[in-house]
């Protein structure tokens, strides 16, 4: 069995399409290239049923998202010029987990709305040392000096 494991950015739009029996979900994906390599590889892949209901309801553009998958090489054809066609290599989803938290894409107009206020005890970071300065009260009270 061929079986593929991905870790990306969700590139495009998920597009949705439903039939009496089943509910199918097609989305790109975009994976980082390692090494010397810039730049990303776009793989498109489908989705069924609950894993499709799942992408709609919690996943969009720009997503990261680990996704399982086994590669379906489509057939070739002839097109109406005579020439042969080999088309891309479509991958069907197995599995896919979330990488984002819940929140994650909320989480700055949630620190704009509740602005998190430093202890009057805690002193600015010196980024020179980069540790933090404790008050002398505190010192005291750990076990380790």
């Amino acid at each position: 069995m061929n079986s593929c494991n991905f870790y990306g950015r969700i590139a495009s739009e998920i597009e949705m399409k439903y039939n009496e029996s089943t509910v199918v979900a097609t989305f790109s994906l975009a994976v980082t290239k390692r090494g010397r390599e810039k730049g990303a590889d776009f793989f498109r892949f489908k989705a069924f049923n609950k894993q499709a209901e799942v992408l709609e309801k919690f996943f969009h553009k720009g997503s990261r998202i680990a996704v399982t998958a086994t590669a379906v090489q489509p057939q070739k054809y002839t097109n109406k010029d005579g020439i042969t066609v080999y088309p891309n290599v479509e991958f069907f989803v197995s599995s896919l987990d979330f990488v984002d938290a819940k929140n994650e894409n909320t989480a700055e107009e949630q620190l704009q709305e509740h602005p998190v206020e430093q202890a009057p005890t805690q002193k600015p970071v010196d980024p020179r040392e980069g540790f933090m300065r404790l008050d002398e009260s505190i010192t005291e009270e750990l076990p380790f000096k």
